[in-house]
């Protein structure tokens, strides 16, 4: 699971298997980490994820300062949608 979770989490949103995708957030937020963040969170707003996407952003929040300044956060930031980076902002002020 540790690997493929974000690849099942894929799968379980398109086939609507609802506990596959609880295991899938379960699983990707408890390893949410500097370098996966950005990507989490675009994980979770693409494939309607609102809990992982909250635990993304609180983390985000909190760690804001290392990770406005890694590129792997810049890169992933890159993909997320208006709304979420809107988010994202306001969420900071």
């Amino acid at each position: 699971m540790d690997e493929l979770a974000p690849e099942l989490l894929k799968i379980a949103e398109k086939y609507e298997l609802s506990g596959l995708k609880a295991d899938c957030v379960y699983e990707l937020g408890d390893k949410l980490n500097l370098e996966n963040a950005g990507e989490l969170l675009v994980l979770a707003q693409t494939h309607n994820a609102p809990d992982l996407k909250t635990r993304a952003m609180d983390f985000i929040n909190l760690n804001k300062d290392k990770l406005l300044k890694s590129k792997s956060f810049q890169d992933a930031v890159k993909l997320a949608d208006a709304e979420t980076l809107a988010e994202l902002y306001f969420s900071q002020l």
